[in-house]
């Protein structure tokens, strides 16, 4: 993934991979390298998951579902224009299928001018997945053969 359309964001919010899902070490890595704020997900309770800065990957330790997360609990005071979602499904609508906790769907509410971009394999674009109302609809998804593009309401 190119980074010319990270030109004037001052943080990026990405989720640190699991398998199977689509890996973004090596996103993290080349934002990191290239001198962009990388902040990643750290869940506080049962309801809260904060944007936390990105140091290293050796300063992360396995959080609450067991995901890799930073110990500090202070979150990013950057404005962060982009985040990079996961999912287990999306559609060429802009449906997101998340995982049931509702992390992500509350954290992009609260930050409604943050660009929200998934990244996804092909095989996870499913017409049959419908967003709830309480669901945050993506701006686009990239997988290994396509880009997709949805516009807000009222964009």
């Amino acid at each position: 993934m190119a980074t010319g359309f990270l030109t004037g964001l001052e943080a990026v919010f990405v989720y640190i991979s699991i398998e199977p899902e689509t890996d973004t070490r090596r996103l993290i890595d080349t934002l990191h390298a290239h001198g962009t704020l990388v902040a990643v997900p750290r869940i506080i309770d049962r309801s809260r998951m904060i944007a936390v800065p990105f140091r290293a990957w050796g300063a992360l330790r396995a959080g609450p579902l067991g995901i890799p997360a930073p110990v500090e609990t202070e979150p990013c005071e950057s404005p962060i224009g982009l985040a990079i979602v996961p999912g287990l499904g999306f559609s060429s609508r802009g449906d997101r299928l998340g995982y049931g906790g509702g992390y992500y769907d509350r954290w992009l509410a609260l930050h409604p001018e943050t660009r929200r971009i998934a990244i996804a394999y092909d095989c996870q674009i499913d017409d049959t997945i419908l967003s709830e109302p309480h669901d945050v609809i993506m701006d686009g998804v990239i997988t290994e053969h396509r880009t997709l593009h949805f516009h807000r309401p009222g964009e």
